[in-house]
């Protein structure tokens, strides 16, 4: 007896919801290398986009970001918890561009790096005469 080949729709199954979401959202995340890029993609994931999608998927994105969704049991709060974890990011990413920035706006400077260092004070520079015993 031979089995009939698998049809054309079998071998090309689309990504479940979930993984296209995890998909989607990894790579705009390594697209968006700025702050105004992060806010380009986040308009583009708004709220009723990602409200479409099905309480799998939605708990597929929160659990892949480590958030506990076991005592989530309406939907409406799984939407809010992902728009919170998009919005935390979005809030993560303007804070690393504006660190950026403003170490790269340092370096110009002539202030010590030392001062730079969790706030502490720089140490005083010793005198020549005792630079030369140690």
């Amino acid at each position: 007896m031979s089995q009939a080949a698998p049809s054309s729709t079998t071998l090309h199954r689309r990504r479940p919801r979930a993984a296209c979401l995890r998909f989607q959202i990894a790579q705009q995340r390594r697209r968006a290398g700025s702050a105004g890029r992060a806010r380009e993609v986040h308009e583009r994931l708004t709220k009723p986009w990602y409200a479409a999608l099905g309480v799998h998927a939605l708990k597929a994105v929160l659990a892949d970001n480590h958030v506990n969704v076991q005592h989530l049991l309406e939907k409406g709060k799984l939407v809010a918890k992902v728009h919170l974890l998009l919005e935390e990011e979005l809030r993560k990413r303007a804070r690393a561009g504006k660190s950026g920035e403003a170490s790269t706006g340092a370096e110009g400077t002539d202030a010590p790096a030392s001062a730079d260092a969790g706030g502490k004070k720089p140490k005083p520079a010793l005198p020549p005469e005792r630079q030369s015993v140690l």
